[in-house]
């Protein structure tokens, strides 16, 4: 009988590999201060974004994780004013809701490296996700993982 916890390697070559762009395009990520200090500039823009329901500026700042779901589901990728109109639809939906985001804590965000250290887990101090949106039917919640792109730091997944 196997013990718990155990580790067991499985071999296997798939058919076809989703097209995703993470290990091809995202920069490798130490997090010194610098670093950290950048990730909590733009977790300010993004959450600014956010909280003013600003669609075409989250649209801009999720380009990268938009389609990238995308390709990883054999999709095409969208343009830029689709997905400004699908962000816009987004927070009409929240309106009727009456939710609205609460800041992001930047200056308490937990920042994790994960994905061979291409990306950057963002929580809050209690662990939860960063973004939530509360209404009378429940909660809308953003989890955020960053990536640098060429020097700039973009929403990844």
């Amino acid at each position: 009988k196997d013990r718990l916890p155990f580790e067991k390697k499985i071999e296997f070559t798939p058919k076809s590999v989703p097209a995703i762009e993470l290990w091809t395009k995202t920069e490798q990520i130490t997090l010194d201060a610098g670093t950290e200090k950048a990730i909590r500039s733009f977790l300010k823009t993004l959450s600014d974004a956010y909280t003013k329901g600003d669609a075409d500026k989250i649209a801009e700042l999720q380009e990268f994780k938009v389609n990238e779901y995308s390709r990883a589901l054999g999709g095409k990728e969208m343009s830029m004013s689709e997905m400004k109109k699908e962000t816009k639809g987004y927070f009409s939906m929240l309106k009727s809701e009456k939710a609205k985001f609460t800041p992001i804590d930047t200056a308490g965000a937990k920042l994790q490296l994960v994905a061979e250290n291409r990306l950057v887990l963002v929580t809050a101090k209690d662990g939860k996700a960063p973004l939530i949106a509360k209404s009378a039917s429940g909660e809308y919640v953003v989890d955020i993982y960053l990536a640098r792109i060429n020097g700039k730091w973009v929403v990844a997944r």
